[in-house]
């Protein structure tokens, strides 16, 4: 979560990216909760299904228990279109791409993808996370790769041109 806290166009929200549905109740697959390899796909993944489930006015929760998969048929149903998964999460990625384009404009940069300093100091102190700090510096570089953004978190000009913006 600590990852999509810090790169959320909207501020460290909450209800969007829950990649706890895979790393806790593993329900699309089994992910370790403590490793870093893969996350950035995972935030990216599950920022880009929020933004198309808030795009729709849709609740982010039944992603708890279903698959994003299983949610398209009903969205395909109320809308009368023929949509694949892949289809919705380029929107997705459209949306997130765009809101941070405005941002940008807005002066946020990539000093802005971060957490309170103490998520990096200070060690959770107990529970399943005992011992544990933020690895959000170590996963951004992969993160902006992913998403397809140059080392500054700014959307490449071939993404761009990908994505139709």
């Amino acid at each position: 979560m600590g990852l999509h806290f810090a790169t959320c166009n909207y501020g460290p929200h909450h209800l969007y990216a829950y990649t706890f549905i895979e790393e806790v109740l593993n329900v699309h697959e089994e992910v370790d909760p403590w490793r870093t390899e893969g996350k950035a796909e995972l935030v990216k993944q599950y920022q880009d299904m929020a933004a198309i489930m808030d795009s729709l006015g849709l609740c982010n929760w039944p992603l708890l228990g279903l698959k994003f998969n299983n949610i398209v048929p009903m969205i395909n149903s109320c809308l009368g279109t023929e949509y694949r998964a892949d289809d919705l999460l380029r929107i997705g990625e459209r949306i997130w791409n765009q809101e941070r384009r405005f941002n940008m404009r807005a002066g946020f940069d990539q000093t802005h993808d971060t957490l309170p300093e103490r998520f990096f100091k200070e060690p959770i102190q107990d529970g399943p996370a005992q011992g544990q700090i933020s690895k959000v510096d170590e996963m951004l570089p992969k993160y902006y790769e992913v998403r397809g953004w140059n080392e500054k978190g700014e959307p490449r000009a071939d993404t761009l041109e990908t994505l139709e913006l």
